[in-house]
């Protein structure tokens, strides 16, 4: 049976934050929570393929979008790590998210990074997917519209099949390179 999808708000530092979480028949309150945190730029619906499986297993899943991302409010300031951490203990709080695996992609994963760390006890495991490791606000001219630019994934809308599938065979081989 497939995992059912429940679009919600949360209040969390001021501010209404947007979450989607995906449960199934098989929920298991024995498993954790999984927190699933988005890269910048992007937004819950990242993870609109991975999640509905996490849930198959038993696994219940929360994405939350995060200030100034998705349906989420975007005020003018507090992008910094300080904000973004303190929106998201608020919102897994408010959300009485106990103990969950913390999966961050991308920026989020950098969040995700610095949440457990300042979480130890309360983070029962950490994934980072395609993560980087420095604070992209403590570099020199640091606007939130470059970052975007700069950070925005591809645009793949109107490439051929034949040229997607290059690009997908370069990038599968320069990454063996490394394994």
């Amino acid at each position: 049976m497939p995992a059912r999808t429940q679009d919600g708000f949360v209040t969390a530092n001021g501010l209404r934050l947007h979450y989607r979480r995906w449960s199934s028949p098989a929920d298991n309150p024995e498993l954790p929570p999984i927190v699933l945190l988005h890269g910048l730029a992007s937004s819950v619906h990242i993870w609109n393929l991975v999640a509905p499986l996490l849930s198959t297993y038993g696994y219940p899943v929360i994405a939350l979008d995060q200030r100034g991302h998705g349906e989420s409010e975007k005020p003018a300031s507090g992008y910094d790590f300080d904000s973004i951490l303190a929106d998201d203990r608020a919102a897994i709080n408010a959300l009485e998210i106990e103990h969950p695996v913390v999966v961050g992609h991308s920026w989020g994963a950098m969040v995700a990074l610095q949440f457990a760390t300042q979480r130890v006890d309360q983070v029962k495991a950490l994934v980072l997917v395609d993560g980087a490791t420095n604070q992209l606000s403590a570099r020199p001219g640091w606007s939130r519209e470059q970052a975007m630019k700069d950070l925005a994934p591809p645009r793949f809308a109107g490439t051929s099949r034949e040229n997607f599938l290059s690009y997908a065979n370069y990038w599968c081989y320069v990454g063996s390179a490394y394994l």
